[in-house]
């Protein structure tokens, strides 16, 4: 019998969590739940062990609350029930949203129509659309790029804390250097992903940029040492706090392409003149290259000699600033 996949298994989890009101056992979990029964997972009960916990770890990642019970008349973890609570995805009856906010949530869903969070946002879509959103392709033009088979590779081996192995743009480098580490947590912050990793080599933890990886990911070699406690919020406000400190100043044309989709994150604005607010200064100067001269760097000077340099490159050109 071919092994279950793990969107599957992940399927057939939530689903069971979500049919009971009083919780089901890891017992039964392992005996009627497709992809952890004893055809499905090895006959090892340690091995389904580990498979429940890293499968409820990576839900948990997404936000899905899990609960756990405790049957108080009896003792062991083995008695504890889990269950997903349906009213806990459920809008309050008092929240309400205009059209225009209903039609823009929908587009944020329909970004990842094809990613790694296609099912959350399918059943996102259907929720807003059952309060009367709707969504006509040709009012809103959307243009994405995202490499979807790293992040969904991404996801797979942080979930089960796998090797990853890839070419990274690191800041300084000419080329692109090659990059190995233990994936422990995917993440979006201000709507970059990234990747939280540990590096056994150096015995330190890192936090790449998923856009600034060249090429496929390679994964799936298991990590067979120790990791230390892993620290995500602490490297979500350090992410915070550098979006927070590092922000520009840009004037743009009005009306052109460049004032369209940098007001939208605009902090501040006057008439033509914009405060943006960005995390990595290299990928943001890339993006206002693309603008022309729709956008004009006031400051900071380091961003401003940043696009020149890249203009430059791009033009093949060199020499002094004129």
């Amino acid at each position: 019998m071919p092994a279950v996949r793990m969107d599957e298994r992940l399927f057939n989890l939530v689903l069971a969590l979500l049919s009971t009101r009083q919780g089901i056992t890891k017992a039964d979990i392992f005996a009627h739940v497709r992809g952890y029964t004893d055809a499905d997972a090895g006959s090892s009960v340690e091995a389904r062990e580990r498979l429940f916990e890293r499968d409820k770890r990576f839900l948990r990642s997404f936000g899905v609350a899990i609960e756990v019970e405790d049957d108080p008349a009896l003792s062991d973890n083995q008695s504890q029930r889990y269950r997903i609570v349906p009213e806990a995805y459920e809008l309050p009856a008092d929240v309400t949203f205009t059209p225009e906010e209903l039609r823009m949530m929908v587009l944020a869903g329909t970004v990842w129509r094809h990613g790694v969070l296609s099912e959350p946002a399918q059943v996102a879509l259907t929720k807003l659309r059952g309060l009367g959103a709707e969504l006509h392709g040709a009012e809103f033009p959307v243009t994405i790029v995202v490499n979807e088979q790293n992040v969904d590779a991404l996801t797979r081996a942080a979930a089960k804390h796998d090797v990853v192995r890839f070419r990274y743009r690191a800041a300084g480098y000419e080329e692109p250097v090659v990059r190995e580490a233990v994936a422990l947590h995917l993440f979006l912050h201000r709507g970059r992903w990234h990747l939280y990793a540990w590096d056994p080599h150096r015995d330190v933890f890192r936090t790449y940029l998923v856009s600034r990886i060249v090429g496929a990911v390679e994964s799936g070699r298991r990590h067979s040492g120790p990791i230390p406690e892993v620290q995500v919020d602490a490297v979500r406000a350090e992410l915070e706090a550098i979006w927070q400190r590092c922000a520009a100043i840009l004037q743009v044309r009005e009306h052109s392409e460049a004032d369209t989709r940098l007001r939208r994150r605009a902090t501040a604005a006057d008439q033509d003149v914009l405060t943006v607010h960005y995390i990595d200064e290299a990928l943001f100067a890339d993006e206002l290259c693309s603008y022309g001269d729709d956008v004009v760097v006031v400051k900071p000077e380091s961003l401003r000699q940043c696009v020149i340099a890249a203009l430059r490159k791009l033009a093949g050109e060199g020499g002094d600033d004129q």
